[in-house]
């Protein structure tokens, strides 16, 4: 993500606004669990005042940049995409943390499963972290252990240092192909920025627990098993993005937060960047 695009808003949506979605089932590997199947909840009726605006939201200006490049191709992408990223972040880090093979449909497939109740860890394009989830002894059963923050420190600082201009320019060379994506993942019609935003304002309204959050091991048929949910049954409700922010504790979810704002104001105004 160099000097100009916004495929970077996917490393900052998947792998900051998440620093690594993955997260979500606080994994050590092991087999994959059934997946859960979430009841639908009937929408209320809308009033007139509460209709969605017709059309594009937030629209940008997607030009090639400065004229000097064609736009990329879902045939092309993956190879421009590394090499973007790594003028942006930096070789060592897109090698430590990214996918970078489906890079444009992984990160589509993930911004649209953060305001949701579950993703598909296999879509991710970021990477399992070094080590295992730890939780340490509570009163009454376990919480999520301090030191498991320290897994995440060398993502979110390559993250939060990355210059949020250059990768917003990034995001928006780049993002033909992400509209393309998000179109064949099932949303044809529909504005992938508007998404974007969408996901973004979710992550912002992200509630902040305090204190030890506690946590339990899920148990798959009658055996308990290595992957942990939420005492809390409201915070086991919550969605990937919101249990993701959990997870990094208050002091970095807040700064996640604050980079994802300064992301916000460039993409949802419609200045075309130069």
């Amino acid at each position: 993500m160099s000097d100009g695009s916004k495929l970077a808003i996917i490393v900052l949506v998947l792998g900051g606004a998440g620093a690594g979605a993955w997260w979500l089932w606080f994994r050590a590997p092991e087999p994959v669990v059934p997946a859960q199947v979430a009841t639908a909840q009937p929408e209320p009726p809308q009033t007139p005042d509460a209709m969605p605006e017709p059309g594009i939201r937030h629209p940008l200006e997607t030009g090639s940049a400065r004229g000097k490049a064609e736009p990329p191709t879902l045939e092309t992408a993956d190879e421009l995409a590394e090499k973007a990223l790594k003028d942006l972040l930096g070789r060592k880090a897109v090698a430590a943390f990214l996918n970078i093979t489906g890079f444009a449909r992984g990160f589509v497939a993930t911004v649209d499963s953060l305001d949701t109740p579950f993703g598909s860890p296999h879509l991710w394009p970021v990477k399992s972290m070094a080590g295992r989830f730890e939780v340490e002894p509570a009163d009454a059963g376990s919480v999520i252990a301090t030191k498991n923050f320290e897994r995440y420190e060398p993502l979110l600082r390559t993250l939060l240092a990355m210059d949020t201009r250059k990768a917003v320019r990034l995001y928006v060379r780049f993002y033909p192909v992400l509209q393309q994506a998000y179109e064949e993942l099932g949303y044809p019609g529909k504005y992938f920025n508007d998404r974007v935003v969408e996901v973004i304002d979710h992550l912002l309204a992200a509630p902040a627990p305090v204190g030890p959050l506690a946590v339990k091991r899920m148990v798959v048929g009658d055996r308990p098993s290595n992957i942990y949910e939420f005492e809390d049954l409201e915070l086991e409700k919550a969605t990937v993005g919101e249990k993701i922010l959990f997870r990094v504790g208050p002091e970095n979810a807040a700064k996640i937060k604050a980079k994802l704002t300064a992301v916000r104001a460039q993409i949802a105004d419609g200045a075309r960047l130069r």
